[in-house]
């Protein structure tokens, strides 16, 4: 029996991807996301399932990586609201970049707010 557990395994990964092995593609995460794209989904937030997700997903991915880059620093009127609005700003000077570029404007403004 323990030499079928390999092969069941096997049938059962390939199984579940329709029998085709995927190749592996780049992992693409809300980082990439243009900012005139954060730009429209929060205009239409309040109106658009689409929006509020995607919304939701830049904003949850906004807090974790402001909130490991920022170790050390303290603020306290920072909440996700401020982090939203300070992304909103950054993405209305600079609708071409990347929310990720534009977090990385947010946490030099968020050290230079503490220096």
């Amino acid at each position: 029996m323990r030499g079928y557990l390999p092969v069941f395994a096997a049938v059962i990964g390939l199984a579940g991807c329709g029998g085709k092995v995927q190749s592996p593609g780049p992992i693409i995460g809300a980082g990439t996301l243009k900012c005139l794209e954060w730009t429209q989904a929060r205009s239409t937030y309040d109106s658009s399932r689409d929006s509020a997700l995607l919304v939701g997903m830049a904003t949850s991915w906004l807090t974790g990586d402001v909130s490991g880059r920022s170790q050390g620093m303290e603020h306290e009127d920072l909440t996700i609201a401020t982090l939203q609005k300070r992304l909103d700003a950054q993405c209305q000077r600079s609708p071409s970049v990347t929310i990720a570029e534009g977090a990385d404007s947010l946490i030099h403004e968020l050290d230079m707010d503490r220096q």
